[in-house]
């Protein structure tokens, strides 16, 4: 009984060491301009300070707080806008983003810190609701972010009972941060995971798009889209490819007495040999539809384009899928008509695919169970 292929298996989840991979790098992307901006945002508030403090504060900055903005929040907010807003390397921008990130958290405590040594009242809602933005928007990773906050509480904590000693102000205060940070850290983990699945209903749906069901090969409008971009990468690199097309010998008849769902099962054994025979990132193979599939080789040269067109009649063969009722043998086989070009502007790859099609009726009229191979020259300017 034919067996469901291993390729065949569904997609594959976020705890996934690939997916997770490939989720991190697009949430880093995706990300990248509201954590700019947050830290934009908190720079641009410094850098004009001089303008309200007066008004706000009723004081002039102590020079500690001016060495903590000018020296440590201002340059992390301007690194970290930098490197976030940069959509390569996006892992180690993130890295730099979370150091910028407690950075300035760390800066702003410590900015608390000193208006409170100067006798002046600080509002500690700034450090709060730079803990909930930078958590909740900042586009850290479910992995980043409880550190982050873990150790901005630890700071926060220590200088906040250092300064006011063991007392109500400072309990309520370390309360309120904590209360802060957790709902920081909630907010952003829902962020995460919304994205994450969002993106992953997007990943399943263009695979499906993409895919044969029956076979989990590429349709023909993956097939064809993967081949131009190929295609038009061979033109440039000056690499030669061969388009094949195949048939499976006397299937109606394989249809008409085993039946359509036995007759499924060999589509699907033929599709495993032939994703065997196609394994390199630039090649290609796809259902057609029906029981017609087609390959795509990228850089071979003639023989080891007829050596592969050759080894996949072999392969299908091979299976001894059992056909009492086929005119070839006692067996599924299959024909196949390719063609071995280089690509150019006066070669498309509708003109491969119907010279292909010619090949494929040449291997049925001389017998099937075989490969034609065919130079394909580009047509006369």
């Amino acid at each position: 009984m034919p067996h469901t292929l291993a390729y065949a298996s569904a997609p594959r989840n976020a705890q996934d060491p690939v997916v997770a991979d490939e989720f991190s790098r697009y949430y880093l992307h995706e990300t990248r301009l509201s954590a700019a901006t947050l830290f934009g945002t908190v720079a641009i508030a410094l850098i004009l300070a001089p303008l309200y403090r007066q008004s706000v504060f009723g004081a002039a900055a102590p020079a500690a707080v001016l060495l903590i903005e000018w020296g440590l929040i201002i340059p992390a907010c301007l690194l970290g806008a930098y490197m976030r807003s940069r959509p390569q390397q996006a892992e180690l921008h993130a890295r730099l983003g979370l150091a910028a990130t407690v950075a300035i958290a760390a800066g702003l405590i410590g900015v608390f810190c000193a208006w409170r040594q100067a006798g002046v009242a600080f509002p500690t809602e700034f450090v709060g609701l730079f803990l909930i933005a930078a958590l909740a928007l900042g586009g850290l990773l479910q992995s980043q972010v409880l550190p982050a906050a873990l150790a901005l509480l630890a700071i926060d904590a220590a200088t906040g009972y250092w300064v006011d000693g063991w007392s109500v102000v400072a309990n309520a205060h370390a309360f309120s941060d904590t209360l802060t940070a957790v709902l920081g850290y909630i907010v952003g983990q829902h962020t995460e995971r919304t994205t994450q699945q969002i993106w992953l209903d997007a990943r399943r749906f263009e695979r499906m798009a993409g895919e044969d069901p029956l076979t989990r090969l590429s349709n023909r409008r993956a097939y064809e889209t993967h081949c131009g971009a190929a295609l038009a990468q061979a033109g440039r690199e000056q690499r030669r490819v061969a388009v094949g097309i195949l048939d499976v010998d006397c299937f109606k008849e394989y249809n008409d007495h085993y039946g359509h769902m036995t007759g499924d099962g060999a589509l699907m054994l033929v599709a495993d040999a032939l994703s065997r025979a196609a394994r390199r990132p630039l090649d290609a193979v796809c259902r057609f539809g029906g029981e017609k599939f087609a390959v795509f080789w990228y850089d071979l040269s003639p023989d080891n384009a007829r050596e592969r067109a050759e080894a996949v009649v072999a392969a299908v063969r091979d299976l001894y899928i059992p056909h009492r009722h086929s005119r070839v043998g006692d067996r599924i086989t299959v024909s196949l008509g390719a063609v071995h070009f280089l690509p150019g502007p006066r070669l498309r790859l509708a003109d491969a695919l119907a010279a292909a099609e010619l090949r494929l009726r040449d291997a049925k009229d001389a017998g099937r169970n075989r490969a034609v191979m065919h130079e394909l020259a580009p047509p006369p300017s």
